[in-house]
């Protein structure tokens, strides 16, 4: 009588583990319309990092979307805060677009970094900057405007890169400003 029980018993559970399972597929062989939507979205995110036994925002975003059928990610009016060895750079920004892949990052629209190392900081605004992290490295499209401010100088241009590892900018073209 026991052995029936325990036969009826695992049959039960058995029938029970895939009943409760979830079919994934029907979702991931969505429409082209659908993957225009995301796949995740949260409303009201911040997520942090453990530096030095001290927490620190990493990312806070009022909306942030994952659409994985792109993996790609967006967020909106957000800020900020990288780490490296020498360097933290943190920043404000309206959109934002990023690569799970890649981890390349598009950021759009009213755009401010602050960029610290052991000696200087340095301000940047502009409308449009891009995070390449292959290169370690902040980039502006050939034509966007860009400011940057340190130590009672401003100069603006186009073109702008900086190296994250050497700690070095420049500008392709239409350099002007002051410089101290």
């Amino acid at each position: 009588m026991l052995k029936i029980v325990m036969r009826i018993l695992r049959l039960y559970s058995l029938f029970l583990f895939f009943a409760c399972t979830f079919d994934y597929d029907e979702y991931s062989n969505r429409s082209d319309a659908a993957k225009k939507f995301p796949s995740i979205q949260i409303l009201g995110i911040k997520y942090y990092n453990v530096v030095y036994n001290r927490e620190q925002t990493a990312l806070e975003s009022l909306s942030f979307s994952y659409f994985n059928d792109y993996k790609v990610y967006k967020a909106e009016n957000g800020r900020f805060l990288y780490h490296s060895l020498d360097n933290e750079i943190s920043g404000k920004f309206n959109n934002l677009e990023g690569s799970y892949i890649t981890k390349d990052l598009d950021m759009r629209d009213s755009v401010e970094f602050k960029i610290e190392d052991k000696n200087n900081y340095y301000l940047l605004n502009s409308n449009r900057i891009l995070w390449k992290n292959k290169d370690k490295k902040l980039q502006s499209p050939p034509n966007e405007l860009v400011l940057i401010r340190f130590n009672g100088s401003k100069i603006k241009g186009k073109g702008f890169s900086y190296f994250l590892k050497s700690n070095v900018f420049y500008f392709d073209s239409g350099v002007e400003g002051i410089m101290n």
